[in-house]
C-alpha cells in the first residue's frame, strides 16, 4: 500500500510539472518597451511618468500617417488642425491652446530627435522613417524646459546603420491626392553610415478662380539626411 501511494504521488507530481511547463510555454511573451522619457533608455514599466509609446509597427498597423492620427492610439491627446499644418495645436488632458497663435507659446512641447520645435506645424507632414513616438502627459519642465505644461510629444527617427536597406511607398486617392515617402540606408565607409528619407503630398486645387490663381491646393515636401560617424577603436589607432 505504501509503495502504491508513493507511485500515485510521483505520477501526480509529474502531471503537475507537465501542466505548469505547458502553461508557461503557451503564455504569450510580453515584449519589453524601451523609452527615453527621462533622457535615458529604460523600460516603460520603470518610468514614474504617464507615458504612451507608439512603435513603428503599431503605426503601420493602425494606418497612422502623421501626428494628427496619434489620437487613435494615445488617450488624452487632442490634435486640432485644418488644411494648413501651421494652424495645428496639441492638447493633453484638455490643457493647451485652441489654435496656433503666433504670440502664444504652446503648452505641449514637440521634440524630434531631442530638438525642440517652436511651432507644432513643423512636426506635421508624413511621418517617414519614424522609429517610435512617446507622449508624456503632465508637466515636464524639469527635463524639457519651458512650453511643456501639458506634456511632451517626442518623435524618434531611425538612426543610420551599416546594413543596406530601402523602402518606398506611393499613395493615391480622391481629388488627385498623391503621397509618397521613401528611405535609403547603408554604410558609406567602414565608419560612416548614412540615412536619407523623403516624403511629400500633392493635391489639386479645390477652388478654381476665374481671375487669378486657383486656391486650396496642398503641396508639402520634406527631405531629411543623417550621418553616423563611429570613432576608431583604440586598438586600431595603436596598430
Amino acid at each position: 500500500k505504501t509503495a502504491h501511494k508513493l507511485l500515485v504521488l510521483a505520477i501526480a507530481a509529474l502531471a503537475a510539472d507537465a501542466r505548469l511547463s505547458w502553461a508557461e510555454a503557451a503564455a504569450p511573451a510580453v515584449e519589453e518597451v524601451l523609452v527615453s522619457a527621462r533622457k535615458r533608455a529604460e523600460s516603460l514599466q520603470e518610468v514614474p511618468v504617464s507615458v504612451s509609446a507608439v512603435t513603428a509597427d503599431q503605426m503601420a498597423a493602425a494606418g497612422i500617417r502623421d501626428v494628427a492620427d496619434l489620437t487613435t492610439l494615445v488617450p488624452a491627446l487632442v490634435v486640432t488642425t485644418n488644411s494648413n499644418p501651421f494652424n495645428t495645436s496639441y492638447r493633453i488632458r484638455r490643457i493647451g491652446n485652441e489654435g496656433s497663435i503666433p504670440d502664444f507659446e504652446p503648452d505641449t512641447g514637440l521634440f524630434i530627435d531631442g530638438a525642440y520645435r517652436s511651432r507644432s506645424g513643423l512636426g506635421l507632414g508624413h511621418l517617414a522613417d519614424v522609429e517610435q513616438i512617446e507622449v508624456l502627459r503632465g508637466p515636464q519642465s524639469t527635463l524639457y524646459g519651458k512650453n511643456v505644461t501639458a506634456g511632451v510629444i517626442s518623435v524618434r527617427t531611425s538612426a543610420p546603420s551599416q546594413t543596406f536597406g530601402a523602402m518606398g511607398e506611393l499613395t493615391l486617392g480622391e481629388d488627385a491626392l498623391q503621397g509618397f515617402r521613401g528611405t535609403v540606408n547603408g554604410g558609406l565607409t567602414d565608419r560612416v553610415s548614412g540615412r536619407f528619407s523623403m516624403s511629400g503630398t500633392q493635391r489639386d486645387t479645390i477652388q478654381e478662380n476665374v481671375v487669378g490663381p486657383d486656391a486650396d491646393d496642398l503641396n508639402q515636401y520634406a527631405l531629411r539626411g543623417q550621418l553616423l560617424i563611429e570613432p576608431m577603436d583604440a586598438d586600431r589607432k595603436l596598430g
